[in-house]
């Protein structure tokens, strides 16, 4: 049993392991046998798997979470997080089942967590500058890592990242309640962010020549993705997602009202485009800002009705 710090809780147990996984019995079995060396225990969530994954997993020392119909990674997820809920396990790691994430990374990734220095650690593909990744998902990673960014205020370079690592103490303050689809990365780091729980990153290496590929459309997996962050952030910020964009284009139809003012002033006649677009910016605008301002009041009311 490893031992853990005083100041995460001297009543709760050592490191566990959860990994989901969904038709991976080319993988789960090395996975699971080279996790084990580093934690007290190793859950595998077989979300559904129509495969060997979950007799794999076994032989190969795991305790398994049998679900027998596919319910999607986030849902899988969430009853292991009940499961090391249950049992009282200080320290959770989160990996993939697909051999993307290399096990023998997970001390470092623990360390902040066990030397109290953090309460998540996120396994970073970006820090140490050498992702493989298509320059199309790259595009989409970061328009990802800005919003959920924007949401917490922090700065996290790798937002999407599976791996990472949670403490007792993050996991209880973790609110899934919503949480469906991929969407699991982006809401924890929403979730834990705004509840004052220390986030870090650590740089990981990762693995794309594995025999699973991603069982989801990458644009349709990132669509649904940025759907959900900008639904999370018009309920967490209101202000920022409708009213500021409402000033930026105010500001700039005030720049076209100044043009078309200066052409009738010179010639008599109004232009029409400067004027058109000025008219169109202005509402668009007005409409934002507004919207913004009706909305960050409804929030607040919300929130204190739930604080009573």
């Amino acid at each position: 049993m490893h031992t853990l710090p005083e100041e995460l809780n001297s009543n709760i147990m050592g490191i566990v392991a959860l990994i989901p996984a969904y038709n991976e019995e080319l993988t789960i079995g090395s996975v699971v046998l080279k996790t084990k060396p580093y934690v007290d225990k190793v859950i595998v969530v077989d979300d559904g798997s129509e495969d060997r994954t979950s007799e794999i997993a076994e032989k190969a020392g795991a305790e398994v979470i049998r679900i027998e119909k596919n319910i999607g990674k986030a849902n899988a997820i969430k009853l292991g997080f009940e499961k090391v809920r249950e049992e009282g396990w200080g320290v959770v790691v989160l990996l993939d089942a697909d051999g993307q994430h290399d096990p023998d990374e997970i001390p470092e990734l623990v360390k902040p967590v066990l030397e109290n220095e953090a309460d998540v650690v996120i396994g970073s593909r970006f820090l140490n500058g050498n992702a493989e990744i298509p320059r199309y998902r790259l595009f989409g990673q970061r328009i990802l890592n800005f919003l959920t960014n924007v949401g917490t205020r922090t700065k996290i370079s790798d937002t999407q990242s599976g791996y990472r690592v949670l403490s007792y103490k993050a996991l209880e303050r973790l609110d899934l309640t919503v949480t469906a689809g991929y969407n699991l990365e982006s809401d924890m780091i929403l979730s834990l962010g705004s509840n004052g729980i220390r986030i870090t990153e650590l740089p990981i290496t990762v693995r794309y020549d594995v025999p699973s590929k991603h069982k989801c459309n990458p644009i349709l997996h990132g669509f649904s993705i940025l759907t959900n962050l900008v639904g999370q952030l018009s309920f967490r910020n209101p202000i920022f997602l409708f009213s500021l964009p409402g000033v930026v284009f105010l500001l700039i139809a005030a720049s076209f009202w100044m043009w078309a003012l200066s052409t009738y002033t010179s010639s008599g006649s109004l232009s029409f485009g400067p004027t058109m677009a000025a008219g169109i910016l202005t509402i668009i605008g007005s409409l934002s800002f507004v919207t913004g301002l009706i909305l960050n009041t409804l929030v607040q009311i919300l929130k204190r009705v739930r604080e009573f």
